[in-house]
């Protein structure tokens, strides 16, 4: 080989070098084994309280869930058959407990495998199939899964809502949208319908209607961020007019088309133009109504608040492969319904159940209405 060829290849070879950066991985030696680890000492060792202040489930709920989501696989073994080959490196309740952890926290992979003694390859693709055997799984369960009401349910929707605004007889639900920041991919087309002017990121829009028992019975998710809350909201328009026009209302805010088909359905507070244009002799009579219609849009801030308190990842910048997303946003919704089924600690079946009377209540307080002062003008 000539000189200058090899002087070539040299300077080739220097270039590549220096372009490789130096990578570090979380090494199996550096963590503790599985049953040596935190979530390990959790499990066994530690009070309701502290499980559930964690984990966001009690010790029934929690083992309830690892049943319902491996009610298959506990039934062979039940029976005596195992699955042959390597033993996972988790046990049933140590996956869902990754899960759980995975979506109630903002923590990145490598701080969930110092807490259960995994290493990051095998934590990924435990959370990954999780993600999609809850889905399954709770899609299927009477009390997770998410649900239009029925007439029946409707109307005890709507008297857990009348006990609290007898004024207000026929209110099931209360609807908002919530928007996830997500990350760029290499889609341009995507990222472009990704991104918001408004808030100047890249989000993801999701609708879900509240029911007045605290479980959500509609959801349309993982929406592009640039839509806004009507055109979301279109199959929810749809099932209403279908299921609900003429007997039953929910309440929604200022974002949601409330003239044409939805006029009577969807209800709500007014603006500040609409309010202006009212013939002043019938403004004392709707002023009470809107008043209950504001007190009762706070209902939507509680459930937002519980689905975001509860599963702190959709405070984090969610992952921009968007079937995925999907996954993470479906499994933290019938995640929710669970846990209000099954734990409770949800504000707005606390507020409108039978006995709210019994709870703390300052009469008078408005945390959502002050901020709409214009009827009191």
């Amino acid at each position: 080989m000539k000189p200058l060829m090899k002087l070539l290849l040299l300077v080739h070879f220097i270039q590549m070098y220096n372009n490789i950066r130096e990578r570090h991985y979380l090494r199996r030696r550096a963590i503790v084994e599985p049953r040596l680890s935190a979530w390990q000492h959790l499990l066994s060792y530690a009070d309701e309280g502290s499980f559930l202040d964690v984990t966001g489930f009690n010790f029934a709920s929690f083992r309830s869930l690892v049943t319902i989501v491996f009610d298959d696989e506990l039934g062979d073994e039940l029976q005596g058959r195992r699955k042959r080959g390597r033993p996972r490196s988790l046990d049933y309740s140590g996956r869902v407990g990754l899960v759980v952890f995975f979506l109630g926290s903002t923590l990145m992979t490598k701080h969930l495998c110092l807490i259960f003694g995994i290493v990051p390859s095998v934590a990924n693709e435990e959370i990954h199939e999780m993600l999609e055997r809850l889905v399954l799984k709770l899609k299927r369960n009477h009390h997770a899964r998410v649900k239009f009401p029925d007439v029946n349910e409707c109307r005890h929707l709507a008297e857990l809502v009348r006990r609290r605004e007898p004024l207000v007889p026929d209110v099931i639900g209360f609807t908002d949208g919530l928007k996830c920041t997500v990350q760029c991919g290499s889609d341009a087309a995507q990222q472009d319908l990704d991104y918001c002017g408004y808030g100047q990121d890249t989000f993801c829009n999701n609708i879900f209607l509240f029911g007045s028992d605290g479980k959500i019975k509609y959801g349309s998710v993982n929406n592009p961020g640039s839509w806004h809350d009507s055109p979301c909201s279109t199959t929810l328009r749809a099932k209403c007019i279908e299921k609900i026009k003429g007997t039953f209302k929910v309440c929604v805010d200022q974002g949601f088309k409330r003239g044409g088909d939805m006029w009577d359905i969807f209800v709500g507070p007014m603006s500040a133009s609409q309010w202006s244009k009212i013939n002043p002799i019938l403004k004392p009579y709707i002023r009470r109504e809107m008043e209950i219609y504001i007190s009762l849009r706070q209902a939507s801030e509680w459930g937002m608040r519980a689905l975001q308190g509860t599963f702190a990842r959709l405070k984090t910048r969610l992952t921009s492969n968007r079937e995925l997303r999907k996954t993470i946003i479906t499994s933290i919704v019938l995640l929710h319904n669970y846990r209000t089924e099954f734990v409770g600690l949800n504000q707005i079946a606390t507020v409108f159940n039978r006995h709210y009377e019994g709870s703390i209540n300052l009469d008078g307080y408005d945390r959502i209405g002050r901020y709409f002062d214009r009827f009191n003008n």
